[in-house]
């Protein structure tokens, strides 16, 4: 049976940065994206009579964890300044995938860490938070060109 791996080139993180149509802007060449994680919080229930003393649990809140993106960027060029205006802000954004399909959901903007090496590319770290619900979507036209 054939692999159906895909290769990741082509997944771009987008931050809505317009309303009324929606607009979503790329920051910066991304070459490396953690969308998103799920994780279930494990909340103790265990109590006196837990059976042959072992501990019981319950499922708590969900969580989406952390979207991180490395990029290269131009120093103190727009992805910079558009960086900077919305760290610390809530912004709705997606990872797209090359399909076409894209997980949206809100992000806390929470670290920005660019890299200046006197003998290499620059570079930044982008890292957000992801506050509430992840929806997936499935491809519809125009994919990542």
């Amino acid at each position: 049976m054939p692999s159906k791996a895909m290769l990741g080139l082509g997944t771009l993180f987008k931050i809505r940065t317009g309303t009324g149509p929606d607009v979503y802007t790329t920051i910066g060449e991304q070459q490396k994206i953690s969308p998103y994680g799920v994780k279930v919080d494990q909340l103790d229930a265990s109590h006196q009579a837990s059976p042959n003393g072992y501990k019981e649990y319950i499922n708590g809140l969900k969580e989406g964890g952390d979207v991180s993106i490395d990029l290269q960027l131009i120093s103190g060029g727009t992805d910079e300044a558009l960086i900077l205006t919305l760290i610390g802000a809530t912004q709705v954004a997606r990872t797209v995938y090359p399909s076409g399909a894209y997980v949206q959901y809100s992000v806390n903007i929470s670290d920005w860490q660019p890299e200046n090496p006197h003998d290499g590319k620059v570079t930044g770290s982008l890292k957000c938070k992801i506050t509430g619900a992840i929806s997936l979507n499935a491809a519809s036209a125009p994919a990542n060109t």
